[in-house]
């Protein structure tokens, strides 16, 4: 069987005294028709291919408005940054792209918390060619949303020192569920929608990847996926993961984890994206937590059972995860859930474990300093915080 599963103001002028027009390298449609002066705010729209109709929203743009659109096949970020050398004292610039919590689809690349140290460079350029009360619009959906998104919205703030203003809800056609309202800003300057009121009112869509966004379709359920990927989010795995992949192999190898152990007692466990790792045996170590941001495969082929014990298991809306026992001769998978308990792990000196995650997990116990250094924990016997369990038959997209 096969199946996904979740659980647990400078006034803007170009550099150039001759009039810049989009060249078929950098847009598909032209910029809007009225000429910049040298007492025109500059605001910079930049639209990805894949959105729906963009000849649409190019057409639909306000006045002073200068649109381009990103290729499919060119990263997307490396293509404003070319773009933007051509300006000065930009007043606003809006990325319209497909989105979802912390991510942004530009062109062919997929710019998410995970990757966008690895655009540091480019990102802090921009700064020299942006005004002092600059603003960046994120139209993709979901991009703020969760502390993910929040996250990946203040980095981005912070690299290209501008102000962002972005959304945790649907962007595009109220009957789709959208709205225009930018609702997670970093600073204080009120956002302005690039388009018309007309393109606003009939624009049939939302910039959303359906693909990329799990339970698209059903808000609540994308509510309650994303509320558990929070409680291990991405950003925090960097500090408090116990165990990371850094290699494609087995479960059991090793060589596929960073420090050259495999998963123990108590253990945190994150599978970054690009990275597939193979579960093949049985263990009954209770692990606390496993965040998969890549490929996991369980597999009992050859009448070999599987298990592995866990408080919470989350996947994500770019992970692929499979359970490979199919045929009648296959033998059996067992992923138990199994409560973790968090302070008695603690009082055991927390092996393993990081201040980082010390501080941020906690079951609703009451945790207090007695003196000397000593800490005196009182243990919760009720639900933790991380004790969540979906089945894929209840969040199915």
């Amino acid at each position: 069987m096969k199946s996904p599963i979740c659980l647990d103001a400078q006034k803007a002028a170009p550099k150039t005294q001759a009039k810049i027009s989009p060249s078929a390298e950098f847009a598909a449609f032209p910029a809007t028709e009225q000429p910049y002066s040298g007492c025109d705010e500059l605001n910079l729209v930049f639209i990805d291919s894949s959105i729906d109709e963009l000849e649409f929203l190019s057409n639909g743009l306000l006045a002073n408005y200068r649109v381009f659109t990103l290729p499919a096949d060119q990263d997307g970020v490396t293509h404003i940054t070319h773009l933007l050398t051509e300006y000065e004292a930009v007043s606003s610039l809006h990325i319209v792209c497909h989105g979802s919590p912390g991510t942004l689809q530009l062109g062919s690349t997929e710019l998410t918390l995970a990757s966008i140290y690895q655009y540091e460079s480019q990102l802090t350029h921009w700064a020299k060619f942006f005004s002092a009360d600059a603003q960046i619009q994120f139209y993709g959906c979901h991009v703020a949303a969760g502390l993910v998104g929040s996250t990946f919205v203040q980095t981005f703030s912070k690299l290209t020192r501008t102000q962002v203003a972005a959304s945790s809800t649907p962007v595009g056609s109220s009957k789709r569920g959208g709205n225009w309202t930018f609702d997670y800003r970093t600073g204080d300057r009120i956002p302005q929608v690039a388009f018309n009121a007309k393109t606003i009112d009939t624009y049939p869509s939302v910039f959303m990847d359906h693909g990329s966004m799990a339970h698209p379709t059903d808000p609540a359920k994308a509510s309650e996926h994303q509320a558990l990927m929070d409680l291990v989010p991405v950003n925090m795995m960097m500090d408090v993961a116990t165990h990371r992949a850094v290699a494609s192999g087995s479960w059991f190898d090793p060589n596929t984890w960073s420090g050259g152990q495999v998963p123990t007692h108590g253990a945190i466990v994150h599978i970054p994206q690009n990275i597939s790792v193979t579960y093949e045996g049985v263990s009954n170590v209770p692990l606390f937590a496993v965040r998969l941001d890549g490929d996991l495969t369980f597999t009992a082929t050859d009448g070999t059972d599987t298990k592995i014990v866990v408080d919470t298991f989350i996947t994500t809306p770019h992970s692929r995860f499979e359970i490979d026992a199919d045929a009648a001769t296959d033998g059996t998978v067992d992923i138990e859930i199994r409560p973790f308990d968090i302070e008695a792990h603690e009082a055991m000196g927390a092996p393993g474990w990081s201040t980082a995650a010390i501080n941020h997990y906690s079951d609703g116990a009451t945790v207090r300093d007695t003196g000397a250094g000593t800490r005196t924990a009182v243990v919760y016997s009720g639900p933790q915080k991380l004790d969540r369990c979906l089945s894929s038959e209840s969040l199915e997209k």
